[in-house]
C-alpha cells in the first residue's frame, strides 16, 4: 500500500526525496519497548526507501518538546532514532529557542537535526521575542560537542506578525558571531522606513530591550507541566481575546512604559512617514498592543475586583470604558487590511472556484479564528485582534459577560462560569459565522491613531510590570 501511494505520488508531483512522517505528535506510542520502537520507525524509513533510495525521512521533534511525564527516555529517543540508519532521518527541532531538545537527547544520537525558531501558536499576534534566545541559542547549537546540527530554520504557526523576530533569525543565521542587538535594530529601522531617524530608531531601540526582550527558560530539561514559573511568560498571550472570565492583571516581562514610550515616538513622527506603508503598519500595531495592555492590566482586572466587592456600578463603569476601548481598537485596526477579518474572508473566497465554495470557504475562514471546530474543540487557539472580529465576536463576548456579572450581583445568585461558556457559545461565538460585516475603516488614519493616542497614553504609561 506504501509504495502504491508513493509510486502515484512521484508520478503525479515528481520525487522529491523528502518523507515528512510524525506517527507520535502529541500521542504516545502504543508500547515503549525498544524494539518496537526501533522496528516502528525502520518501517516508516523503509516505507519511503523501498520506492526511492535517496529518500530523507523529515521528522518533528514534538513527540520530545511534549514529553509530559518524561515517557520519552533517553533510551526511548536513541532506539527510535538509531532506527533509521545514519543520515537518512533530518530532525527538526521545532522550539529550540526555547525548549531545545538536542541537548537532551545527545545531538539525535547522530541524526542530522535543523535549529528551529517557533516563537508562534496560531498566528495569534501579540508582540513578544527574544532575540537573546536566537543569539545565545545559535552560538551554543554551533559549539554543542560532537553536534549535528546542519541548518536553521523558522517553524512559526503564523508569519503576519512579529516580522523583527524573524528577520533577526535571517540576519543571525548568516553570522558566525552573535549580533549587536543595538546596532542590528538601528539598521532595521533604516531599512524598514528608508532613511535613518532618531525617533523611529530610539523606538526600535525600546521595543528591542522590552518586547523582544523575553527571558529564556532557565532550566532546558523543564518539561511542560514543570516550567519553574518560565511557561507562562514563554506562552504569553493577551487573554483580552479569550472567552472572558474574572482575571487578575497579566504579567509581563518587561515594563510597559518602554512599549508606551516608543509608541509615542513613532506617533511624533507620523507627519513624516504617514505615506510608509511600513511605518503605518507598525504604528497600527503598536497602538493595537498598547490597548490591550491597558485592558488586561487595568480595566480587566478592576471588573473583577468590582464584582468581588458586590459593586454594580463599578463593573457597570469599568465595563463600558472596556467596550470603548475594544471600539477604537477595532476602528484603527480598520485602517490597515492586514489587521482585517474581510480581508482573510475575501482572500479566502477569493481561491474558490464556485458559489458553494466560497461559502464553505469563507465559513472555514470565519470558524479557524474563533470556534475552530463545530462547538469550540480548538475555541480561540487562533485568535486574532482584527477589525471586525473585534465588533462582531469580542466585543460581544464581553458585553455579555459584564451583563451577567450585574445579574449576578443583583439576584445575589453566585456566578456560573460553566453557565456563561454555555450560553455564549450559543449567543455569540456560534452565530458570528453568518453575521453581516461592515466595511473598514476609512478617513484619516493619523487623525484617529492621535486621537486615540491621546486618550490612553496617560493610562499606558503608568501601568505597572
Amino acid at each position: 500500500m506504501k509504495k502504491l501511494c508513493l509510486l502515484q505520488q512521484n508520478e503525479t508531483y515528481g520525487l522529491t526525496h523528502a518523507y515528512a512522517a510524525d506517527p507520535f505528535n502529541e500521542m504516545a506510542p502504543q508500547s515503549f519497548n525498544e524494539s518496537y520502537l526501533s522496528d516502528v520507525a525502520s518501517a516508516i524509513y523503509m516505507g519511503a526507501a523501498s520506492t526511492d533510495p535517496d529518500a530523507i525521512w523529515i521528522m518533528q521533534n514534538w513527540y520530545l518538546v511534549m514529553n509530559v511525564g518524561k515517557s520519552w527516555t533517553a533510551a526511548h529517543a536513541k532506539a527510535y532514532l538509531r532506527g533509521v540508519p545514519e543520515g537518512r532521518v533530518l530532525v527538526l527541532d521545532l522550539r529550540a529557542e526555547e525548549w531545545p531538545q538536542y541537548t537532551q537527547f545527545s545531538s539525535y544520537y547522530g541524526q542530522p537535526f535543523i535549529w528551529n525558531l517557533l516563537h508562534n501558536f496560531g498566528g495569534v499576534n501579540d508582540l513578544r521575542g527574544s532575540f537573546d534566545a536566537v543569539n545565545n541559542g545559535l552560538s551554543k547549537a554551533v559549539a554543542y560537542p560532537n553536534g549535528t546540527m546542519v541548518g536553521v530554520g523558522l517553524t512559526m504557526e503564523g508569519i503576519f506578525q512579529n516580522y523583527v523576530q524573524y528577520q533577526f533569525l535571517i540576519d543571525r543565521t548568516w553570522s558566525s558571531a552573535d549580533l549587536d542587538k543595538q546596532q542590528w535594530i538601528t539598521d532595521y529601522s533604516i531599512s524598514r522606513y528608508g532613511q535613518y531617524d532618531d525617533l523611529t530608531a530610539s523606538a526600535w531601540s525600546l521595543l528591542q530591550t522590552s518586547v523582544y526582550s523575553e527571558p529564556i527558560p532557565a532550566d532546558e530539561q523543564t518539561d511542560v507541566e514543570n516550567s519553574g514559573g518560565n511557561l507562562k511568560i514563554a506562552w504569553f498571550e493577551s487573554y483580552l481575546f479569550d472567552r472572558p472570565k474574572l482575571q487578575a492583571p497579566m504579567g509581563t516581562w518587561y515594563d510597559p512604559k518602554y512599549l508606551c514610550q516608543a509608541w509615542g515616538l513613532l506617533v511624533k513622527r507620523i507627519d513624516l512617514f504617514r505615506n510608509n506603508s511600513l511605518f503605518k503598519h507598525d504604528v497600527i500595531d503598536l497602538t493595537r498592543e498598547a490597548l490591550q495592555l491597558i485592558a488586561t492590566k487595568s480595566l480587566v482586572p478592576s471588573i473583577a475586583v468590582a464584582f468581588k466587592a458586590g459593586s454594580i456600578p463599578q463593573v457597570k463603569t469599568n465595563g463600558t470604558a472596556l467596550d470603548q476601548l475594544l471600539s477604537n481598537m477595532d476602528e484603527i485596526l480598520g485602517f490597515d487590511k492586514q489587521f482585517s477579518v474581510q480581508y482573510w474572508i475575501a482572500t479566502a473566497r477569493a481561491k474558490a472556484g464556485t458559489v458553494p465554495e466560497e461559502d464553505q470557504f469563507e465559513f472555514n475562514a470565519r470558524n479557524q479564528v474563533t470556534l475552530w471546530g463545530p462547538s469550540g474543540q480548538g475555541l480561540d487557539y487562533a485568535k486574532k485582534q482584527w477589525s471586525g472580529l473585534i465588533t462582531h465576536y469580542y466585543q460581544p463576548r464581553w458585553a455579555l459577560f459584564i451583563s451577567r456579572l450585574v445579574n449576578s450581583i443583583s439576584t445575589k445568585q453566585p456566578f456560573s462560569q460553566n453557565e456563561f461558556d454555555s450560553e455564549v457559545l450559543e449567543l455569540v461565538e456560534k452565530p458570528f459565522a453568518s453575521s453581516q460585516l461592515e466595511p473598514p475603516s476609512k478617513g484619516d488614519w493619523t487623525s484617529v491613531v492621535r486621537r486615540v493616542f491621546t486618550r490612553y497614553y496617560p493610562t499606558c504609561s503608568h501601568l505597572k510590570q
